[in-house]
């Protein structure tokens, strides 16, 4: 079942008409699209918007660069330096008028004020809680295009411990992880490569996208052996933990079309990927009904 029909089923079922997104994570994995690096913060403005009664997906957009081929060209709608405008779009798109309940994973008090006004008699409600539902359990395809993704990281981590290895300084390491990105057809980084100096060490994480899903990975140069918290931490990454007990001195969240929130008391679930740090090193492990598999590979020493 693709994002799309898993976000729909979810819609139906809660009841909600139309959701609004302006988180890029949720707008690829209910369309696909891809995207240029971005850097930076922006204030929300739905970017995307999904339409239960017809099924369709709407993309802000003026062109065709990481347009899928699956989503329509009338299903793009311009940007415009007016919200009214903007707002004033989409409630022209077919059954969006019509809508009593609208989801928002965002909002600003603009916003909020445009979508009263231009829906009255809807009931607004947190869209941002039902994505988390339904991105958390990943698909078997989403799972193989993480792995891919790790593959690619883990090359740009080996290039940029390289680097640290030979004296680099901080923005050449970070350069060469870039380096070897591109050079696996991959320019998108879930985030800019982090490289700081710790207790005489060099660390290092790195994150890309790859076909929308994430892959990442945290190492040190010199490295060491795997530090046992990590690995306590790893093993902890069964069904039925709650996501607080995984890595209680460290940090953990889920995994996919990009960086998810999980909820402290969010137990693991079969085929949810998580994000696990403790000190200077990350891993990416994914849950099953059995003992956990680590999808990162890279050596720690």
């Amino acid at each position: 079942m693709t994002g799309l029909a898993r976000v729909l089923d979810a819609m139906q079922r809660q009841g909600v008409d139309v959701l609004l997104l302006g988180r890029e994570p949720n707008a690829r994995f209910v369309s696909g699209a891809a995207r240029l690096f971005l850097a930076g913060e922006r204030a929300f403005a739905p970017g995307c918007v999904v339409v239960g009664a017809t099924g369709a997906v709407h993309l802000l957009a003026v062109g065709d660069a990481g347009m899928p081929s699956h989503v329509p060209r009338t299903n793009l709608y311009p940007i415009s330096w007016n919200p009214g405008s903007l707002m004033a779009e989409i409630a022209r798109m077919p059954s969006v008028a019509m809508a009593r309940r609208i989801g928002v994973d965002g909002l600003t008090p603009l916003f909020e004020r445009l979508i009263e006004a231009s829906f009255p008699a809807a009931d607004l409600i947190d869209g941002e809680a039902l994505m988390r539902a339904v991105r958390r359990v990943k698909s078997d395809d989403e799972i193989a295009t993480i792995r891919g993704a790790v593959v690619v990281a883990e090359a740009a981590m080996q290039a940029a411990r390289g680097r640290a290895r030979a004296g680099a300084s901080e923005p050449e390491v970070v350069a060469a992880a870039m380096e070897a990105m591109a050079l696996a057809r991959v320019t998108t980084a879930s985030f800019e490569p982090r490289v700081r100096r710790v207790d005489g060490m060099t660390a290092i994480d790195v994150g890309v996208l790859l076909d929308g899903c994430e892959g990442g990975v945290a190492r040190t140069e010199p490295g060491s052996e795997q530090p046992a918290e990590q690995r306590d931490a790893i093993a902890r990454c069964v069904v039925g933990t709650p996501a607080a007990e995984v890595a209680p001195t460290g940090s953990v969240h889920g995994i996919g079309f990009g960086y998810e929130v999980l909820e402290s008391e969010a137990k693991c679930e079969a085929g949810m990927v998580l994000s696990v740090a403790t000190g200077v090193v990350r891993d990416l492990v994914l849950v099953t009904d059995g003992a956990p598999d680590v999808l990162t590979t890279a050596p720690y020493a």
